[in-house]
């Protein structure tokens, strides 16, 4: 694992419920959180 993957992941989740900037970044959110 990268040491920064974990971060990025962080960051991703966080974002989630916030302001969606992708549809990539949407369906992974739904995938792994199911928001």
């Amino acid at each position: 694992m990268q040491p920064g993957k974990a971060e990025i992941l962080s960051l991703y989740f966080s974002n989630c419920s916030e302001s969606i900037n992708t549809h990539y970044t949407c369906l992974f959110c739904e995938k792994w959180r199911k928001c």
